[in-house]
């Protein structure tokens, strides 16, 4: 077997190991550690060696596509669903293809930064396209290299000053260490970088175990969360018998301040069902408890024109309390973007898109001020949210996700716990429900069976419900009132330095 041959046999699984790395493989830290460091030095190492910024863009690129088809892969599942199944490689590998561009940006990038500057601004433009992709087409922050951490506590904990965004920085920063050692040898320990490196490493390990420390006995709020699952079959979401389900699950069990259920979980427009409302207003009086739940919304416009919304919805025994229209819609999902050019019909349900709601609410339900987001909406960092809000409400349907897809979006849910220094009740239709506390790890509870068996547990993921007393929030986090302005001006300036744009527009100024 020649060089040749075995350098792309390398490369591919180096590339695929990229994708390995993020939930639910990352249960084992070490691994993760490994996996990323290893990905993230072979890919610095590579641009390096580059002849030219387009070798160093498809280096790149490539090992982009090959850790996007493993991380990625669960994409496949909504397909399946609407009878696209033959269709969805080619469709799933486009998608591939297109967001490893931005890793290939990053590696063009690199290529044309000054060897001395080259570590720092990989590190900084990584993040930086990071942080494009959360916003451009709508955004899609899915998998940042942070959430590799979300089962390490204390390092999960400087998002509460500088954001997910923010760790994605230190984290490709401190991992690509294994390329200094092989660049440098021992003369790496005479590096700056080197030291950076151990200082970085410290300050997040040490501000992670004091704030585990501060934070890990919170106090109960006096109130009892009731979380509801019952894995409803995609094809079975619609069928009127899911409420009668609902409502008596929603009885078994401790009694409750908050009964909750997944999205979608109403298979009628409680605004026009009077029949259905009056069931939902009759377990909230015979149970105590104020209802959260979700449906799809008709909005009748006169005529044959109406609009749909993604409605979250909250119910005490009188009625309606409140409701959100869902704002942040997922492109193809619930809305296929520039329609008119795009002949597809989109994977959801009904030939027409869903319209995005207008306004950010807040709940009062039982004494506590809620903070709803549904799906999707709960990936997006930046919430800031004030010193009112008592907890997050996040609502899923994640039968859509493949096994992965269901582990990876609880994970990134738990960094909006700690960016907030907010609890978030989080009930997922076959997906991971619980209750996430504001350090960003699932709280125990009570979950019962059907058939009345018992054990405790932090997680729901079976037929059943769980019985959570729901704890305090902490104060206000440094990231919840600046958001990600801080970290991206941090990383421009970054960048300007990284490319010595300083040197261009300054220097010469200064010498004339």
């Amino acid at each position: 077997m020649n060089n040749r041959v075995i350098n792309i046999f390398i490369y591919i699984l180096i590339g695929l190991l990229g994708g390995f790395v993020f939930p639910p493989f990352n249960t084992y830290v070490l691994f993760s550690v490994v996996g990323i460091a290893v990905f993230l030095s072979y890919m610095l190492y590579g641009i390096e060696m580059s002849r030219n910024w387009k070798v160093a863009f498809r280096f790149a690129f490539g090992l982009s596509f090959l850790s996007n088809i493993i991380s990625f892969s669960w994409m496949m599942r909504p397909f399946e669903f609407v009878g696209a199944g033959m269709i969805a490689p080619f469709i799933v590998g486009l998608f591939d293809l297109g967001w490893a561009i931005f890793v290939g940006i990053v590696g063009g990038a690199t290529f044309y930064m000054k060897e001395g500057k080259r570590y720092l601004g990989f590190a900084l433009m990584y993040a930086f396209v990071e942080w494009v992709k959360s916003w451009i087409f709508t955004g899609f922050p899915w998998n940042p290299v942070s959430v590799i951490w979300s089962e390490s506590l204390p390092v999960m904990q400087v998002a509460s000053l500088i954001g997910s965004l923010g760790l994605s920085f230190f984290t490709v920063f401190v991992l690509s260490f294994p390329y200094l050692i092989l660049k440098k040898g021992k003369s790496v320990l005479k590096d700056k970088i080197f030291y950076f490196i151990i200082l970085i490493v410290f300050f997040v390990l040490g501000f992670g175990w004091l704030r585990v420390e501060k934070y890990k006995n919170l106090g109960s709020v006096g109130k009892k969360v009731k979380l509801v699952n019952l894995n409803v079959l995609q094809e079975d979401k619609y069928n009127i018998g899911n409420l009668d389900t609902y409502i008596e699950f929603s009885k078994i069990g401790d009694r409750a301040d908050i009964i909750v259920w997944s999205e979608t979980s109403v298979p009628t427009d409680l605004f026009r069902d009077d029949f259905s409302m009056m069931k939902l207003m009759n377990l909230s009086s015979v149970s105590g408890a104020n209802i959260i739940t979700g449906f799809n919304r008709i909005e009748f416009l006169g005529g044959r024109d109406f609009k749909a919304y993604n409605t979250m919805v909250a119910i005490d025994k009188d009625g309606i309390l409140d409701f959100y229209d869902k704002r942040h819609l997922v492109p193809f999902g619930e809305y296929i973007p520039l329609r008119f050019l795009i002949p597809f019909k989109k994977l959801t349900e009904g030939a027409v898109d869903f319209s995005k709601g207008s306004d950010s609410v807040k709940f009062d339900v039982a004494g506590l001020t809620l903070y709803p987001l549904i799906c999707y909406e709960a990936i997006f960092s930046g919430l800031g949210l004030g010193s009112d809000v008592d907890f997050i409400v996040n609502i899923s349907n994640d039968k859509w996700f493949a096994s992965s897809g269901k582990y990876q979006h609880s994970a990134i849910v738990k960094f909006r716990a700690v960016e907030e220094g907010v609890p978030v009740i989080r009930v997922a239709n076959d997906g991971i429900s619980g209750v996430i506390s504001p350090l960003g790890s699932f709280v125990d509870g009570k979950l019962t069976y059907k058939n009345g068996d018992t054990f405790y547990t932090n997680v729901l993921n079976s037929v059943g419900v769980l019985d959570i007393n729901l704890m305090s929030r902490i104060e206000r986090t440094l990231f919840s009132k600046t958001g990600n302005l801080i970290m991206v001006l941090f990383l421009i300036f970054g960048l300007l330095y990284s490319f010595c744009i300083f040197n261009i527009l300054i220097l010469p100024k200064k010498y004339k």
